[in-house]
């Protein structure tokens, strides 16, 4: 860092969460792993976890759903495709927790490749 360059002594910054960081070098690595690699939607990410940070230590959390809505408009992506994932994900997780099995494939496979798998009902 420059502060420490010049004057040999780290800087102390005095914000509350200055020194908190919500992700290191391995998380944002799992991160990008987990967007697959594409900037856009790894850009997404960021801000809705940055926007989540920010209301975390909020003892009322009014204006957070505003906040995320925002983050979608000013995204790089396409404003529906990248809703319908977020929503897609939440299911996935949703569906993870409560162990619904069929939602959870359905949820995995649109993530995947996009599109619902045939029904194996009737088989």
């Amino acid at each position: 860092m420059i502060d420490h360059e010049i004057t040999g002594q780290k800087l102390h910054d005095s914000r509350p969460s200055a020194d908190t960081t919500t992700l290191g070098p391995d998380e944002w690595a799992i991160l990008a792993t987990l967007c697959d690699d594409d900037p856009m939607y790894l850009e997404l990410v960021a801000k809705l976890l940055d926007t989540e940070r920010k209301y975390q230590t909020m003892s009322r959390r009014t204006g957070i759903y505003k906040a995320l809505q925002a983050c979608f408009e000013t995204s790089a992506l396409a404003k529906a495709p990248a809703i319908q994932r977020a929503e897609t994900i939440r299911d996935l997780k949703i569906a993870e927790e409560t162990g619904d099995v069929e939602t959870f494939q359905t949820a995995w496979a649109t993530l995947k490749f996009g599109q619902v798998p045939p029904s194996t009902e009737g088989k």
